[in-house]
């Protein structure tokens, strides 16, 4: 193992980099090559798709991240536990602002104003990052004892 235990802080970051760097990729392969040719072809059935998509963009969110993860950590012989709880992490943080910013939308009525996109995009990064934090504090207390906050 290596001789000092990654702190809490620097897994949350290497994470969201990971996560934020396959979030920013996902939403430019979608407005630049997905939605204008769904949107040529098949007017009117973007909410058949919705549901694929999203979980592709998620998927490709949460490998992402794990590479990010083994990528900075590997030589650590407990990386397979450190992924498993950051997968959680990530999955119960983004089934939460899934369900949060749903709802939040609805009672907005689906508005599409900066100011409510904006809202959503923060409680689900909130959210998300809340998630990686509770699953890595997990794997840091259960590797080396107390989380290390430096």
């Amino acid at each position: 193992m290596d001789e000092k235990a990654p702190s809490l802080r620097a897994v949350v970051v290497t994470a969201m980099i990971g996560a934020l760097a396959a979030a920013v990729l996902w939403t430019f392969v979608l407005f630049a090559y997905v939605f204008p040719r769904q949107w040529a072809t098949s007017p009117g059935s973007e909410a058949i798709d919705a549901l694929f998509w999203y979980a592709a963009g998620a998927t490709l969110v949460l490998l992402a991240t794990l590479l990010a993860v083994n990528l900075r950590w590997n030589a650590r012989r407990d990386i397979h536990v450190a992924q498993f709880w950051v997968g959680v992490g990530l999955g119960a943080g983004g089934v939460a602002a899934v369900a949060l910013t749903a709802t939040l939308a609805e009672n907005l009525s689906f508005a599409t104003t900066p100011l409510v996109v904006a809202v959503e995009v923060a409680v689900a990064a909130a959210l998300v990052t809340g998630g990686v934090a509770a699953g890595a504090s997990v794997w840091l207390h259960a590797a080396d004892g107390p989380v290390h906050t430096r």
